[in-house]
Protein backbone atom coordinates (compact mmCIF):
# COMPACT_ATOMS: atom_id res chain seq x y z
CA UNK A 1 0.00 0.00 0.00
CA UNK A 2 1.51 3.59 -0.60
CA UNK A 3 -0.02 6.86 0.86
CA UNK A 4 0.72 9.76 -0.64
CA UNK A 5 0.24 12.94 1.45
CA UNK A 6 1.62 16.78 0.14
CA UNK A 7 3.38 18.13 2.66
CA UNK A 8 3.48 21.95 2.64
CA UNK A 9 7.06 22.79 3.73
CA UNK A 10 9.91 25.79 3.37
CA UNK A 11 12.54 24.91 1.51
CA UNK A 12 15.94 24.58 3.56
CA UNK A 13 17.86 27.25 1.83
CA UNK A 14 15.31 29.91 3.58
CA UNK A 15 15.23 28.43 6.79
CA UNK A 16 19.18 27.86 7.53
CA UNK A 17 19.51 30.62 9.23
CA UNK A 18 17.11 29.87 11.55
CA UNK A 19 18.19 26.56 12.06
CA UNK A 20 21.85 27.73 12.41
CA UNK A 21 20.92 29.31 15.66
CA UNK A 22 21.77 26.41 18.67
CA UNK A 23 18.67 26.12 20.39
CA UNK A 24 16.96 25.59 16.83
CA UNK A 25 19.44 22.85 16.01
CA UNK A 26 18.75 21.00 18.73
CA UNK A 27 14.75 20.89 18.54
CA UNK A 28 15.65 20.13 15.04
CA UNK A 29 17.93 17.24 15.80
CA UNK A 30 15.13 15.94 18.94
CA UNK A 31 12.55 15.92 16.56
CA UNK A 32 15.02 13.67 13.79
CA UNK A 33 15.59 11.57 16.17
CA UNK A 34 12.64 11.04 18.32
CA UNK A 35 10.99 9.98 14.32
CA UNK A 36 13.80 7.86 13.46
CA UNK A 37 13.06 5.87 16.56
CA UNK A 38 9.74 4.74 15.49
CA UNK A 39 11.65 3.36 12.32
CA UNK A 40 14.77 2.00 14.50
CA UNK A 41 12.13 0.30 16.66
CA UNK A 42 10.49 -1.33 13.20
CA UNK A 43 14.42 -2.35 12.65
CA UNK A 44 14.22 -0.33 9.52
CA UNK A 45 17.26 2.08 8.62
CA UNK A 46 16.32 4.79 6.42
CA UNK A 47 20.03 4.63 4.67
CA UNK A 48 19.40 7.89 2.35
CA UNK A 49 18.80 10.91 5.09
CA UNK A 50 19.44 14.19 3.19
CA UNK A 51 18.32 17.79 3.45
CA UNK A 52 15.90 16.38 0.26
CA UNK A 53 14.79 13.74 2.42
CA UNK A 54 13.64 16.00 5.49
CA UNK A 55 10.91 18.34 4.73
CA UNK A 56 10.89 21.08 7.00
CA UNK A 57 7.31 22.42 7.84
CA UNK A 58 6.21 26.14 8.59
CA UNK A 59 7.47 25.58 12.05
CA UNK A 60 10.52 23.82 11.09
CA UNK A 61 9.30 20.86 12.42
CA UNK A 62 10.78 17.97 10.12
CA UNK A 63 8.84 15.07 8.05
CA UNK A 64 11.30 12.43 7.01
CA UNK A 65 10.43 10.96 3.65
CA UNK A 66 11.44 8.60 0.94
CA UNK A 67 11.90 5.81 2.58
CA UNK A 68 13.04 4.12 -1.16
CA UNK A 69 16.18 2.45 -0.29
CA UNK A 70 14.94 1.74 3.34
CA UNK A 71 16.49 -1.98 4.60
CA UNK A 72 14.59 -3.91 7.35
CA UNK A 73 16.49 -5.79 9.62
CA UNK A 74 13.15 -7.69 10.98
CA UNK A 75 13.48 -12.08 10.34
CA UNK A 76 12.21 -12.65 7.00
CA UNK A 77 12.20 -10.12 5.33
CA UNK A 78 13.57 -9.35 1.69
CA UNK A 79 15.87 -6.44 0.66
CA UNK A 80 13.93 -4.86 -2.29
CA UNK A 81 16.66 -2.99 -3.12
CA UNK A 82 17.27 -3.65 -7.11
CA UNK A 83 20.27 -6.39 -7.78
CA UNK A 84 22.61 -3.55 -9.38
CA UNK A 85 23.06 -1.58 -6.87
CA UNK A 86 25.97 -2.62 -3.84
CA UNK A 87 25.11 -0.31 -1.42
CA UNK A 88 22.31 2.57 -2.50
CA UNK A 89 23.09 6.10 -0.27
CA UNK A 90 23.92 9.67 -1.17
CA UNK A 91 27.73 9.67 -1.08
CA UNK A 92 27.64 12.59 0.45
CA UNK A 93 26.28 11.62 3.53
CA UNK A 94 26.70 8.12 3.68
CA UNK A 95 28.56 6.09 6.31
CA UNK A 96 31.94 4.31 5.81
CA UNK A 97 30.02 1.20 6.65
CA UNK A 98 27.60 2.04 2.94
CA UNK A 99 30.08 3.67 0.91
CA UNK A 100 32.94 -0.02 0.86
CA UNK A 101 29.93 -1.97 1.40
CA UNK A 102 29.89 -3.63 4.65
CA UNK A 103 26.38 -4.54 4.83
CA UNK A 104 26.86 -6.35 8.29
CA UNK A 105 27.61 -2.87 9.62
CA UNK A 106 24.85 -1.08 8.17
CA UNK A 107 22.20 -0.25 11.32
CA UNK A 108 20.96 2.47 13.05
CA UNK A 109 24.28 3.68 13.33
CA UNK A 110 24.69 4.62 9.63
CA UNK A 111 21.28 6.79 9.94
CA UNK A 112 23.57 8.74 13.21
CA UNK A 113 26.18 9.49 10.50
CA UNK A 114 24.19 10.70 7.59
CA UNK A 115 21.86 13.28 10.37
CA UNK A 116 25.72 14.27 12.11
CA UNK A 117 26.54 15.18 8.42
CA UNK A 118 23.72 17.43 8.28
CA UNK A 119 24.15 19.43 11.65
CA UNK A 120 27.85 19.87 10.86
CA UNK A 121 26.66 21.16 7.54
CA UNK A 122 23.93 23.50 8.82
CA UNK A 123 26.78 24.67 11.34
CA UNK A 124 29.85 25.34 9.06
CA UNK A 125 28.40 25.47 5.52
CA UNK A 126 30.99 22.05 4.95
CA UNK A 127 31.17 19.07 4.95
CA UNK A 128 32.79 16.79 7.13
CA UNK A 129 34.85 14.51 5.66
CA UNK A 130 35.34 16.45 1.93
CA UNK A 131 32.80 17.00 -0.91
CA UNK A 132 32.39 13.76 -3.23
CA UNK A 133 31.75 16.72 -6.53
CA UNK A 134 34.98 18.05 -5.96
CA UNK A 135 37.44 15.26 -4.75
CA UNK A 136 35.79 12.13 -5.67
CA UNK A 137 34.44 9.16 -3.43
CA UNK A 138 37.69 7.55 -2.75
CA UNK A 139 38.99 10.46 -1.16
CA UNK A 140 35.95 10.54 1.43
CA UNK A 141 36.60 6.99 1.80
CA UNK A 142 40.46 7.21 2.68
CA UNK A 143 39.21 10.88 4.87
CA UNK A 144 36.96 8.61 6.80
CA UNK A 145 39.75 5.75 7.34
CA UNK A 146 42.00 7.98 8.29
CA UNK A 147 39.76 10.12 10.35
CA UNK A 148 40.47 12.96 8.73
CA UNK A 149 37.68 15.71 9.29
CA UNK A 150 37.11 18.99 9.01
CA UNK A 151 37.47 21.05 12.53
CA UNK A 152 34.93 22.73 14.33
CA UNK A 153 37.87 24.40 15.71
CA UNK A 154 37.77 26.85 12.31
CA UNK A 155 34.47 28.07 13.23
CA UNK A 156 34.84 29.97 16.72
CA UNK A 157 31.10 30.75 16.81
CA UNK A 158 29.90 27.62 18.41
CA UNK A 159 29.45 28.52 22.15
CA UNK A 160 28.30 25.20 23.13
CA UNK A 161 30.97 22.53 23.44
CA UNK A 162 28.76 19.88 24.04
CA UNK A 163 26.79 20.11 20.93
CA UNK A 164 29.84 20.09 19.22
CA UNK A 165 31.19 17.06 20.79
CA UNK A 166 27.36 15.77 20.47
CA UNK A 167 27.69 15.96 16.64
CA UNK A 168 31.62 14.62 16.43
CA UNK A 169 30.35 11.52 18.47
CA UNK A 170 27.58 11.11 15.32
CA UNK A 171 30.20 11.47 12.54
CA UNK A 172 32.59 9.13 14.09
CA UNK A 173 33.88 6.91 11.00
CA UNK A 174 34.01 3.42 13.35
CA UNK A 175 29.89 3.10 14.07
CA UNK A 176 30.75 1.66 17.81
CA UNK A 177 31.78 4.87 18.51
CA UNK A 178 28.92 6.50 17.93
CA UNK A 179 26.18 6.24 20.25
CA UNK A 180 24.61 2.85 21.06
CA UNK A 181 20.75 3.51 21.28
CA UNK A 182 18.22 6.42 20.55
CA UNK A 183 17.60 6.98 24.54
CA UNK A 184 21.21 7.89 24.76
CA UNK A 185 21.09 10.53 21.74
CA UNK A 186 17.81 11.91 22.90
CA UNK A 187 19.43 12.17 26.79
CA UNK A 188 22.04 14.35 25.51
CA UNK A 189 19.63 16.48 23.75
CA UNK A 190 18.17 17.30 26.55
CA UNK A 191 20.71 17.85 28.39
CA UNK A 192 22.33 20.35 25.88
CA UNK A 193 19.05 21.86 25.26
CA UNK A 194 18.97 22.62 29.26
CA UNK A 195 22.40 24.32 29.40
CA UNK A 196 20.91 26.86 26.49
CA UNK A 197 18.22 27.89 28.60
Amino acid sequence: ITIEEFIEHVHWKDAIETIREEKNLIELLIHLFQALSLLWQKKIVHRDLKPDNILLRKNLLPVIIDLGIAKSFRDGTQNLTHYLFDTPCTYQYAALEQLINSKTEITYKTDQFAIGVIAFQILTDKFPYGVVKEEGVEKIVDNLLCERSESFLNNNKFANVNLVKFIEKLLQAKPFKRFRNVEMILMKLQEIRGELA
